[in-house]
């Protein structure tokens, strides 16, 4: 699956020296149904300048799973 969008275009904020960001994308809801329903989740994350690699651990893909099945349903 890919997403798009402006990213965190104006929610970027430096506290400590640490970029803390918040990006909001629209999703299909089967689409997060489906992220829920995974073994495994990888993220890329594209910047302009980078791209990030990341692997949901076992507990957040149990507490991603937990969020859509309360307020979404499988």
């Amino acid at each position: 699956m890919k997403f798009g969008g402006v990213g965190s275009l104006n929610e970027r904020k430096e506290t400590g020296g640490t970029l803390v960001e918040h990006a909001i994308y629209q999703v299909k809801v089967d689409d997060l149904r489906k992220i829920a329903k995974a073994k495994e989740v990888k993220v890329d994350i594209a910047g302009s300048q980078r791209t990030i690699h990341r692997e949901f651990k076992r507990e957040n893909i149990e507490k991603f799973r937990t969020f859509i099945l309360t307020h979404m349903g499988f």
